[in-house]
């Protein structure tokens, strides 16, 4: 987590009347940065303000908020920014609302289809400026938030921006089953979430693979965590799990230069 702070000196301001301006109490770095810093993302402007993790209190709304937010309340950021009008917002993909991108053109060049506009993700996604900020303009922000209940602190909370949205959906998508035998690659942030995730689901028996045994062992609640070489990580899994060797369901999370050791 990181402590919010303004980076460009611009404080920002309502630009539409369904925006929402936070003070921003809590964020955090997510691995997608590193694609901003080395550049496997393009699309980096001067002044632009990196965060897509975030969350805070609202100082002002636009009109057409209409009553959605209140000053005062506490909410979730999510990475991405929605219209909520659209025919994929409509299907819940909100990943890609066809309005929110306001560089969309540019997009469809890059990715072969547009994203939705993100949080601090350079101006492929819209420019928007992101959370590691002292306060955030909230495009949409009627449907682009998540309130927060008093009695939950920044700190439960903030996680539901992105990276615990991320493990759930990986989790999800593969479908456990009671007897499957499930395996991990990388046990970083989303790793992490992702299976914390899988127990909701039930499933027969889980495995966490990294080559950083820091990072294995915040597994161990949920997980028989593997931290040797590659290979011995395969025999040493095989050796723990029942039955004919072999996994149901294996997902790989956001790699590092970790694997390279």
């Amino acid at each position: 987590m990181c402590g919010a702070r303004r980076l460009n000196g611009v404080a920002p301001k309502i630009e539409d009347d369904r925006d929402a301006i936070i003070k921003v109490t809590a964020c955090a770095i997510s691995g997608s940065d590193l694609h901003l810093y080395d550049h496997f993302m393009p699309g980096m402007e001067k002044d632009a303000v990196m965060g897509h993790e975030f969350m805070g209190e609202v100082v002002e709304t636009g009109k057409g908020v209409n009553g959605a937010l209140k000053k005062g309340e506490r909410i979730v950021v999510p990475f991405t920014i929605i219209r909520g009008q659209c025919d994929q917002c409509k299907r819940g993909f909100f990943s890609v609302c066809e309005r929110s991108n306001r560089n969309k053109d540019m997009a469809d060049k890059a990715f072969g289809h547009t994203t939705a506009g993100l949080f601090g993700y350079t101006h492929l996604t819209g420019g928007y400026q992101g959370g590691q900020a002292e306060y955030v303009r909230v495009p949409f922000a009627d449907k682009t938030h998540i309130k927060v209940p008093e009695n939950l602190s920044d700190e439960q909370v903030l996680f539901l921006g992105d990276i615990f949205p991320t493990g759930w959906q990986a989790a999800v998508q593969a479908d456990i089953q009671p007897t499957d035998t499930v395996a991990i690659w990388g046990a970083g942030p989303v790793g992490q979430m992702t299976l914390r995730s899988a127990p909701a689901q039930t499933f027969a028996s889980g495995f966490a693979v990294d080559a950083a045994a820091v990072r294995t062992a915040l597994t161990m609640p949920w997980s028989n965590a593997q931290s040797e070489g590659q290979v011995t990580k395969l025999k040493s899994i095989k050796q723990l799990m029942h039955g004919p060797p072999g996994f149901d369901l294996l997902r790989r999370r956001v790699p590092s230069a970790s694997w390279a050791t």
